[in-house]
């Protein structure tokens, strides 16, 4: 299967690409419209090439408008021991693109891993990261740093979005 590149432009992300079937992002649109009420839980499942498997819960997600460049608000992390809380770096960071740079950094942090992400300054995950079909240790490629403190290449990642019960 040929893995599609996530270094897209600032519409791509807004309106969303790929397809539901494997590889995709649901669009920064979409994800406000799902999670404006602030009432919604963000799961990720992460696995390595060892197959060694892992996943973090946020019992608080929202992503903003487009106006307030989908800031992202997350808390209440809660995953798989050793983990760590690699996306809680990017709470209340802009979203980037290689077009658009609303990172903290004094570079382009979506430029430099070549994505689009909420880089803050720049991150501790990179989920949309170049995808390698080994793991090597790179910051550009799909990642999550706290997971053993290394940039090592996951083999998947998803992000799975649900209203909090009890909300």
């Amino acid at each position: 299967m040929e893995t599609r590149t996530f270094y897209g432009k600032w519409k791509d992300y807004k309106n969303g690409f790929g397809h539901t079937e494997d590889e995709y992002w649901l669009g920064n649109d979409a994800i406000h419209a799902l999670t404006k009420d602030k009432k919604q839980v963000l799961r990720i499942d992460l696995m390595k090439f060892s197959r060694k498997k892992a996943h973090a819960t946020y019992s608080s997600f929202f992503v903003d408008n487009e106006a307030n460049k989908y800031k992202l608000s997350l808390g209440g992390f809660n995953g798989t021991k050793g983990l760590g809380d690699g996306f809680g770096h990017s709470n209340n960071a802009y979203f980037s693109t290689v077009d658009v740079d609303n990172d903290k950094a004094g570079g382009d942090c979506a430029g430099k891993y070549k994505a689009g992400w909420w880089f803050n300054a720049c991150m501790n995950t990179n989920l949309n990261g170049e995808y390698r079909k080994a793991s090597k240790n790179d910051a550009t490629e799909l990642s999550w740093y706290t997971w053993g403190n290394t940039w090592k290449s996951l083999k998947s990642a998803k992000m799975m979005i649900r209203p909090r019960q009890n909300a």
